[in-house]
């Protein structure tokens, strides 16, 4: 189907987003990213006497990526169709099951 779609588009893009510019390292998730990585430092720096704490806090501080990435496109899936629609379920899929182990 994909290579359908493609043929029929030829060599223009089947979803032109207007006004929407390329990404660049400043997506302005740098500031969560940073956020994410020094609360789990400094909450794993304080559970260091309470081992089974800790390794509480360590199973579930490594489910929010996965997780975080799964609710984004499970939120979005209805704005895609077709191909785009089969490539971020199976993205999804992949980083729920990864969470579940």
């Amino acid at each position: 189907m994909c290579l359908r779609l493609r043929t029929i588009a030829g060599n223009r893009p089947l979803m032109e987003v207007p006004g929407r510019a390329e990404k660049t390292a400043s997506d302005g998730l740098a500031a969560p990213r940073r956020l994410y990585s020094s609360a789990y430092a400094i909450a794993g720096w304080a559970l260091l006497d309470q081992p089974t704490a800790l390794s509480w806090f360590r199973a579930v501080a490594l489910l929010v990526p996965p997780m975080t990435g799964t609710i984004v496109i499970v939120r979005r899936r209805h704005s895609w169709a077709g191909c785009q629609w089969l490539f971020w379920a199976t993205i999804a899929l992949g980083l729920a099951m990864s969470a579940i182990g």
